[in-house]
């Protein structure tokens, strides 16, 4: 019996693999920062070898397993330039949010704990990072390792293009926009202006100045931007089909909603007096870090809406596994594979002619045109040999 156990020990020792994990999270938010941790945190207890740039650290002295790099200087630009954005438009807010977003990714790029990852022969076997902008996927290239791509809230554009999710302006396009209800023309007309407009301000505004950024700290010898970003292997959004539009999705877009929910602490006393003293019950909510608290008190006392909750909680819970378990067996899964392009969906992969078949459209009209042109040329003959035939039999019978 001994024998047996002895070997089943030696089995499990042998296939479970301590990976090396690099994590990067680069914006100065908590908000955005508490839906990251969980997972690098876990991966770290299920014993891989975590290193994480975050401006958030977790500072936990028992995971041995977890070697963070503090970034939380990042927050110091952030406090100058936030209040400067211009958020008046849906154009407004991510050409600011893009530019400020950069400015923070740079001051990492800076840091020369940041530039020294990987070098040496020091490999990773995974790289996990903060999405919103292209930037670090190229750690993957400088890291031989596969990339996935985190957002702590759902996919923008860029990411369901990169990952082949189909795209439509007015069905499912970006998490910006409403689609919840039917669309009037006009905001038809405004959705495929925004969706056209953001295609090019990523592809040629954004995707090159990450190219230069990454370029000019980690080296001109990597691959352009584009092709880097195309190559990663999944991306981690926090949506939950439930709370979420609903729309068509590649395997190798993983939905990790709520991944971020633990149980609640204690409330402070003012406030658990507050809510206990409701007779008709009360709900209390912020709208998370980056908005002052002065600006986000809401008081609901309605018990139709504590229903409504309760029916929604029952739904979006009625799962097979978490959103940190799905999050964490998928990035295993990138581990064990070196990465999912078995996954990847053939969209990814297209151009937008060729999506839209505009190439076939193009083929057919040009088929029609010939067929359009050669049929007019054939009447033209036959109309001019009909016209002389008849006049030569004229000028005999004359």
């Amino acid at each position: 019996m001994l024998p047996v156990k002895l070997l089943l020990l030696l089995c499990f020792s042998t296939c479970s693999y301590a990976a090396r994990i690099l994590a990067v999270v680069f914006i100065p938010s908590l908000s955005h920062n508490l839906v990251f941790r969980p997972i690098y945190r876990e991966l770290s207890l299920r014993g891989h070898q975590v290193v994480a740039v975050a401006p958030n650290p977790l500072n936990d002295s028992s995971l041995t397993n977890l070697t963070e790099i503090d970034v939380s200087y990042v927050y110091e630009r952030n406090k100058n330039i936030q209040s400067t954005l211009n958020f008046d438009s849906y154009t407004d807010f991510w050409d600011n949010t893009f530019q400020w977003m950069m400015l923070s990714a740079e001051d990492i790029l800076k840091d020369s704990r940041v530039q020294q990852l990987c070098e040496g022969g020091d490999k990773f076997d995974l790289v996990l990072l903060e999405a919103l902008l292209p930037v670090f996927y190229a750690f993957g290239t400088k890291c031989d390792a596969p990339t996935v791509g985190m957002i702590s809230m759902d996919g923008m554009l860029s990411t369901h293009t990169v990952q082949g999710n189909p795209i439509h302006p007015i069905l499912f396009g970006d998490m910006l926009l409403s689609y919840h209800k039917p669309l009037s023309l006009m905001e038809k007309t405004w959705y495929v202006y925004y969706f056209i407009w953001y295609k090019w301000y990523y592809n040629y505004r954004v995707v090159p100045q990450c190219d230069s950024m990454v370029r000019k700290y980690l080296g001109q010898q990597l691959p352009p931007l584009e092709e880097i970003e195309a190559n990663s292997s999944m991306a981690f959004i926090n949506t939950n089909v439930v709370m979420n539009s609903i729309r068509p999705m590649s395997p190798t877009v993983v939905p990790m909603g709520f991944v971020q929910i633990r149980p609640p602490n204690p409330l402070s006393q003012d406030l658990q007096s507050v809510l206990d003293d409701a007779k008709q019950g009360a709900v209390y909510f912020s709208f998370g870090s980056n908005t002052q608290s002065s600006h986000c008190r809401l008081f609901i006392i309605v018990l139709r809406y504590h229903d409504r909750v309760c029916e929604l909680k029952s739904i979006v819970e009625d799962q097979p596994m978490t959103g940190l378990e799905r999050a964490v067996w998928w990035s295993e899964y990138v581990i064990r594979h070196r990465g999912a392009r078995h996954l990847r969906s053939a969209v990814a992969d297209v151009s937008l002619a060729e999506y839209l078949l505009l190439d076939v459209l193009a083929a057919a009209l040009s088929v029609l045109l010939i067929a359009g042109i050669v049929s007019y040329k054939l009447a033209r003959l036959v109309g001019k040999l009909t016209f002389c035939g008849c006049r030569r039999n004229k000028q005999k019978e004359s």
